[in-house]
């Protein structure tokens, strides 16, 4: 019954619309994080490589 119901109101012809105001919030990409959390991680790595070789 929900099925049927949730399917008439996505498919239905009625001309009903929505009105307000909509706002959008930028958010960083997932893979950006884990990139620049990987990036600092090498960094952070490589950083201590280094200074134990002098």
């Amino acid at each position: 019954m929900i099925l049927r119901e949730l399917w008439d109101y996505l498919f239905s012809t009625s001309s009903e619309t929505l009105t307000g105001t909509w706002t959008a919030q930028a958010i960083p990409e997932p893979l950006t994080i884990l990139g620049s959390l990987t990036a600092l991680g090498f960094g952070t790595l490589f950083k201590r490589s280094l200074k134990g070789k002098k």
